[in-house]
């Protein structure tokens, strides 16, 4: 059995049809006080697969465990929880004295409350690790990009952190990699390539990959260092978005095509991330 939230319905109908599973949803209300009530079936199916994002606003995490209970309680064994998109795990770890790991918490939260959590292109290792071997996480794959993409000659990643992910899509396709930096100056930051890279990519279609982007300054930057090398052509692949209509308004400009695993405004998922959820 599938549930989710009504407010969630395009998202969780995608993963359930895949899967040919039953699909109920749950019932959101509020005591007069404000507190929430949550409301799951009188009689659960043993193995049950709750689908909804964990977002930023702490009310969705705590809903997703208010109804992990009440199904345990209606009886169900084994409890799956597929989110595509877990907020806090950029904060992965303590910063500043006295602050909590928010990413953490949330992760050791979630694997108490259940058996196995799916979830696409997790931030961080130790966000990752906090989950206590209860999370799978999913990757994108060039399988999951529209055929242009896939005739890119070289991967590109826009920052130091997307490295990784970077050199997973390079052995697939079988290109090779590039690096864009980044350096503080006394006017903020600036991006730049060293002529060793700038020299792998002149002339060559460029496709840069990383795992999120919001306001998608540093995809821009990334790109405008592709360009200024001589990139023939310049993709942008991201796992996660925010909200892709202000970043193609500000910088549609900048990529010749820009896709999205996860679009966070729409809850649209490609087709291929679907499969790999399920």
């Amino acid at each position: 059995m599938f549930i989710g939230f009504k407010d969630e319905k395009s998202l969780v109908q995608a993963l359930a049809k895949i899967k040919g599973e039953k699909l109920t949803f749950a019932t959101v209300d509020r005591y007069r006080a404000g507190e929430l009530k949550v409301m799951g079936p009188a009689k659960a199916a043993p193995r049950t697969t709750i689908v909804s994002d964990i977002k930023e606003n702490p009310e969705s995490l705590f809903r997703v465990l208010l109804l992990a209970e009440a199904l345990r309680r209606a009886g169900a064994k084994k409890l799956t929880l597929v989110a595509p998109w877990i907020a806090y795990g950029r904060q992965d770890r303590v910063t500043k004295k006295g602050e909590a790991p928010a990413g953490l918490f949330v992760a050791r939260l979630l694997a108490r409350a259940f058996d196995k959590i799916v979830t696409l292109d997790a931030h961080s290792p130790e966000f990752r690790a906090a989950f206590d071997g209860r999370l799978k996480n999913v990757l994108m794959t060039p399988a999951c990009l529209p055929s242009g993409f896939r005739q890119s000659e070289v991967v590109v990643a826009p920052d130091y952190g997307a490295v990784g992910r970077v050199k997973l899509f390079a052995r697939q396709l079988g290109t090779g990699t590039a690096l864009v930096r980044k350096k503080r100056t006394a006017k903020g930051v600036k991006s730049f390539m060293a002529l060793s890279d700038a020299k792998k990519i002149q002339g060559k279609r460029v496709l840069l990959v990383d795992d999120m982007t919001d306001s998608g300054a540093t995809l821009a930057a990334a790109s405008e260092q592709c360009r200024k090398a001589g990139a023939l052509a310049v993709n942008a692949m991201v796992s996660h978005i925010v909200d892709s209509e202000n970043l193609m308004r500000k910088y549609g400009g900048d990529f010749d095509g820009l896709q999205a695993g996860y679009n966070h405004k729409t809850g649209k998922l490609l087709d291929g991330i679907v499969k790999l959820l399920t």
